[in-house]
């Protein structure tokens, strides 16, 4: 039996998105998460680096409160969506190579990581966690969403048909992991599928 690998279940996951923007949009553009406007409220002057826009759905929000947004996204065609959609800053770029990308001087006031952590292998997560954390401005907040469940699978359906790879936690996993580095948690709102955390520096 084969087994995929780290890289392949990324690329895989990116092909996905690369195929079916049309369709992810469709099934998701009216679903603006809650929790940014709370993420708005907490927000300290400064650019906002969003990790895996996607076609750009929460970063155009907050562009539209009159914050500068980056958008970081692999997916070339997200990219693209990202700027027909009006977003001005769009990069491209995956969140193990985080720290290699250039960043504003001062650091971010925040960075988004809205369903896009979870595209990424568990043994990775700790990593882009502490360097996010070590990319944000003094009182600077991390904004992550994540899905309620056990273990790594590829699978499809839900908001989109095609296979992507999903790292699944359970709420004490999840807190365990934004200690590990070396986050603590000053918002959380849990529903059936989602855990929403805002997090800043220890």
């Amino acid at each position: 039996m084969t087994r995929t690998t780290m890289d392949e279940r990324t690329d895989k996951t990116i092909s996905s998105y690369d195929a079916n923007v049309a369709e992810y949009e469709a099934s998701t553009k009216d679903i603006i998460p809650q929790a940014l406007t709370k993420v708005a409220a907490m927000l300290p002057e400064g650019p906002v680096l969003d990790v895996g826009a996607g076609y750009g759905r929460d970063a155009l929000w907050l562009q539209q409160q009159g914050f500068e947004v980056i958008c970081m996204e692999p997916s070339a065609r997200m990219r693209e969506r990202c700027k027909e959609r009006g977003l001005k800053k769009v990069i491209d770029g995956r969140m193990e190579h985080l720290q290699a990308l250039q960043h504003p001087e001062g650091g971010y006031a925040g960075i988004l990581f809205v369903g896009s952590l979870l595209h990424v292998p568990k043994k990775a997560a700790p990593n882009i966690l502490k360097t996010a954390a070590s990319l944000l401005k003094e009182g600077g907040i991390i904004y992550l969403a994540l899905q309620h469940g056990k273990g790594e699978v590829m699978r499809s359906g839900g908001m989109l048909q095609a296979e992507r790879f999903f790292a699944l936690y359970e709420r004490d996993e999840a807190r365990a992991l934004l200690a590990s580095a070396g986050l603590h948690v000053v918002w959380e709102r849990m529903d059936e599928k989602w855990m929403n955390f805002i997090v800043q520096k220890a």
